[in-house]
């Protein structure tokens, strides 16, 4: 329904109704660009490893948030798997194929001191795949790091910016001890403020500018850890990831995870159609999506009480994504 039937409907065309429905289709555009670049990440890292899927059309939503919308078809009956060709599961690490080495680019990362020896086998790990590594030191305000980083040579020819650690969350939007934390930015939540007490979003993809025209030019991404254990262990799971030769059924799999929206049944509904467009529309149809909602209305919700329980043992299954919405 467009907002000139919206309006038409109530039989008058007053000046309220009309702000809140350019509100709300603001809104709607906003939360539709997000699951757009979800769906399109989601669906670019997953292109080209899917097996043969076949649509589901009597598919139900599952109380304990399973997969629905799309059914994989193994390759053998009574076994998950994700390709008929692919390798059997090994724990041999996988050696590097010279022909996948990153010939070009490079990787910009924002890591206080204290965290950079635990970081060491990324970085050497990313150099080896033909990456060019450049650590810079966190400082107190975004400002001050954003500069900095558009300071750095051949600027324009680095696709990715990790941050290392987190953020000081009792610091809002003030500056951070850069010896402990990387600073995020705070933005006007200008569609969001009439229904909620929050006045900014936090976010990172700011630094992905490199021309202040507040469009990203590189993937930004952050390791949210407090210690040196922390990033050890955050390290070694991205390395094990990396080599497994595990590709069973939760490669395939998206577990989408969904809060309460809190702006209302109207609004709250405009969001979970929006998202569940682009989920059944945008990814590779082969992928399975799985989904746990908060919402005691939705079809996806576990039930009263279960809604921690589920989330917690799917994520322990494991999936090849898992994305947090609310």
């Amino acid at each position: 329904m467009d907002d000139s039937r919206v309006i038409r409907i109530t039989g008058q065309r007053s000046k309220p109704l009309r702000r809140e429905v350019v509100k709300l289709s603001r809104f709607r555009a906003i939360w539709t660009s997000v699951w757009c670049a979800t769906a399109a990440a989601i669906g670019g890292a997953l292109v080209g490893c899917g097996p043969v899927v076949s649509p589901a059309p009597n598919a139900r939503p599952h109380s304990q948030g399973v997969d629905r919308d799309t059914v994989i078809v193994p390759a053998v009956p009574e076994l998950e798997v994700v390709s008929s060709n692919a390798p059997p599961a090994s724990t041999e690490p996988v050696t590097a194929d010279a022909s996948l080495m990153v010939s070009s680019g490079g990787v910009i990362v924002v890591c206080p001191e204290y965290l950079r020896p635990s970081l060491s086998r990324w970085i050497e790990r990313r150099k080896a795949e033909g990456l060019r590594v450049t650590v810079v030191p966190s400082y107190p305000t975004c400002e001050e790091l954003s500069t900095k980083i558009r300071s750095l040579d051949d600027l324009e020819s680095h696709q990715y910016v990790l941050l290392v650690g987190g953020t000081d969350a009792s610091a809002g939007d003030g500056p951070v001890d850069p010896s402990r934390f990387v600073p995020t930015f705070f933005e006007p939540a200008d569609v969001t403020a009439a229904w909620q007490p929050t006045s900014t979003i936090p976010g990172d993809f700011q630094y992905g500018d490199f021309r202040g025209n507040r469009l990203p030019h590189a993937a930004v991404g952050r390791l949210p850890v407090k210690t040196p254990a922390e990033l050890t262990r955050m390290v070694d799971r991205i390395i094990e990831f990396e080599e497994s030769r595990d590709f069973s059924r939760w490669r395939s799999r998206v577990d989408l995870i969904a809060g309460l929206g809190g702006f209302g049944a109207m609004v709250d509904g405009a969001i979970e159609a929006v998202a569940r467009g682009l989920i059944t529309q945008s990814l590779p149809a082969w992928v399975r999506t799985r989904i746990t909602h908060a919402g005691p209305s939705s079809p996806f919700y576990p039930g009263p009480g279960a809604f921690t329980p589920t989330v917690l043992r799917n994520y322990a299954e494991g999936a090849g994504f898992w994305v947090y919405a609310g």
